[in-house]
């Protein structure tokens, strides 16, 4: 791609940092690149340059990767995240997606995989590593079983449009210049979303749009 992606690595193991250095800088897209060792240190280098694209760790002492994403997200709305991490559990992986992250990758990721990563965020979309992909999916199917919601054919083309655009990321007001319909109308149908599918927020309906195969 002809656009350079701007690079923040954040991670307190030096080696790890080497090692993804290594492999970003035989990776066949332009990019600038800057590593810190901390959440603190991430912060910092937000306050002289811009970045487009955060590879996240999530286990750091001081601050940890959550704690981090969730005040650059706060300074910088348009930032995006993706976690890097060996952290796999439903409980860390919720709170990122929650928090705002665009993606979420284990540690024992492929370069090609991460190459498609960054660049799939860096165009507006989201991605999992394949691993958490199939955690989500079971996961979502234990949700999904617990809940006493419609299948998604049940749903109206019009929820179903505004259920795919609140999952790329859309808020109401985004949705409603789409559509051509008002703020209030999207709000009325995002809390029908929610009671018909049983989600309590965007992450439930995240487990949905897993479910019915939107990744």
């Amino acid at each position: 791609m002809s656009s350079t992606i701007r690079l923040l690595l954040v991670d307190d193991h030096p080696l790890f940092r080497q090692g993804i250095l290594n492999a970003l800088n035989t990776c066949d897209f332009n990019k600038t690149i800057v590593e810190v060792g901390s959440g603190k240190e991430a912060l910092l280098a937000t306050e002289s340059q811009t970045f487009d694209v955060v590879l996240m760790d999530i286990n750091m002492p001081v601050m940890d990767g959550i704690e981090c994403s969730k005040r650059l997200i706060k300074k910088v709305p348009e930032i995006k995240i993706i976690a890097l991490t060996s952290f796999e559990d439903k409980w860390t992986i919720e709170q990122m997606i929650e928090i705002g992250a665009k993606g979420y990758l284990l540690k024992n990721i492929s370069k090609s995989e991460l190459e498609i990563s960054i660049q799939s965020v860096y165009n507006g979309k989201m991605f999992f590593s394949s691993d958490i992909v199939g955690k989500m999916l079971q996961r979502s199917s234990e949700f999904m079983s617990k809940m006493n919601s419609i299948s998604f054919d049940e749903l109206h083309e019009r929820e179903k449009s505004i259920l795919k655009l609140i999952f790329e990321e859309y808020n109401s007001v985004e949705i409603a210049e789409k559509l051509n319909l008002s703020e209030h109308t999207i709000n009325t149908y995002r809390k029908s979303l929610m009671a018909k599918t049983g989600a309590k927020n965007v992450v439930g309906l995240i487990k949905y749009a897993f479910k019915n195969g939107w990744f």
